[in-house]
């Protein structure tokens, strides 16, 4: 089991609760992951329950009155998993860069006309 995509999936659902809440609808629960249930919390105002495979979440929430809001909510998941990745790679500049600079310069000393990268 990855813990780390499950993190991801629930930073994710939490970007398009917060402002579904802030709009003032009602959440009815939270599932990250497919598959079995491997842990259910229901001890929160609505239940939580983690699926063993992290491949998706689904969030239920009450339909948004406005249009604006349903966009709102619709974008702040995406918005947030982008938010993770920029602060990831800000975190660890290093190992993006390194990557980068690694792969150029494979490319620039190695590679010839006609050469297979693989």
């Amino acid at each position: 089991m990855c813990v780390g995509a499950h993190v991801q999936i629930l930073i994710h659902e939490l970007g398009h609760l917060v402002p579904s809440l802030a709009f003032g609808k009602r959440a009815n629960g939270l599932r990250i992951g497919v598959g079995p249930s491997i842990h259910i919390f229901r001890g929160s105002r609505f239940p939580i329950s983690v699926g063993l495979y992290a491949y998706s979440g689904r969030l239920e929430v009450e339909p948004p009155n406005k249009p604006w809001q349903a966009a709102i909510a619709y974008a702040a998941g995406p918005a947030a998993t982008i938010g993770v990745a920029v602060a990831s790679f800000n975190y660890h500049p290093h190992t993006w860069a390194s990557w980068v600079l690694d792969v150029g310069a494979i490319l620039n000393e190695r590679a010839q006309p006609g050469s297979i990268i693989v």
